[in-house]
């Protein structure tokens, strides 16, 4: 049964059920008055076209993996996501404009006095863009893979930038996590670029590495001294 079906059944669920329901619809739309709101904006959005029922549930089902997902582009928003639900009555095109009204909502959740600017900037920083290259190393890159400011590992988005991190093991397989220490930039590459500090679990601090994360692809190439794991694979 989807969320939406439960709450459409409110008046006749248990104690227990009616306390999750309440806690489901607040952590994902900031209550149960948002989340119909929403269903109704969505299934006007859509110029009924499709039921309400199939609205409400691809809605619901989005913004929980939005809210789940490390890597929260379109591609695996839509294309990995959406458009590949056995269920799914969507056309590519419109899975992609609940995407954007899903990015939009989540957003103004936090931000509410945000200009439609600044939440297409938000949208775009997800890895949703137009020019960002597609292959493992960036063409015009030089210097040390990962290691210099000039050869940044290519990630689709921000939050991608920890979906790359995870894949990483070192070639020791000693564990090691990671801390952000900024911003930087490089005169080969036209946005900004994050640097992470990787420190072993004994606070040993290794090195630090480069991820460009305003490209098209999360890369599959790892740094010197480290191996994709399988395990994070995905």
């Amino acid at each position: 049964m989807g969320l939406f079906n439960i709450a459409k059944r409110k008046p006749q669920l248990s104690k227990s059920e009616d306390a999750l329901m309440d806690k489901m619809a607040d952590l994902l739309f900031g209550g149960l008055d948002e989340m119909r709101e929403q269903i109704d904006e969505a299934y006007k959005l859509f110029g009924h076209r499709y039921k309400l029922e199939q609205v409400a549930n691809a809605l619901t089902w989005m913004t929980m993996r939005f809210n789940r997902m490390d890597d929260k582009s379109a591609v695996a928003m839509v294309d990995e996501g959406q458009m590949c639900r056995p269920d799914n009555p969507f056309s590519k095109e419109d899975a992609t404009r609940l995407y954007r009204y899903v990015v939009k909502k989540t957003f103004l959740k936090n931000n509410p006095n945000a200009t439609d600017q600044v939440v297409e900037s938000f949208y775009k920083s997800l890895g949703n863009n137009t020019d960002g290259d597609t292959t493992d190393v960036i063409p015009n890159a030089y210097g040390e893979y990962g290691f210099d400011v000039t050869n940044p590992i290519p990630t689709r988005g921000v939050p991608a930038n920890e979906v790359y991190l995870k894949k990483l093991s070192l070639l020791s397989n000693e564990p090691f996590h990671w801390e952000r220490i900024g911003s930087f930039s490089s005169p080969n590459i036209k946005k900004p670029i994050d640097g992470y500090e990787i420190i072993t679990d004994d606070g040993e601090r290794l090195c630090t590495l480069y991820i460009s994360p305003y490209q098209s692809v999360i890369s599959n190439t790892p740094p010197k001294g480290f191996y994709i794991s399988k395990k994070h694979d995905g």
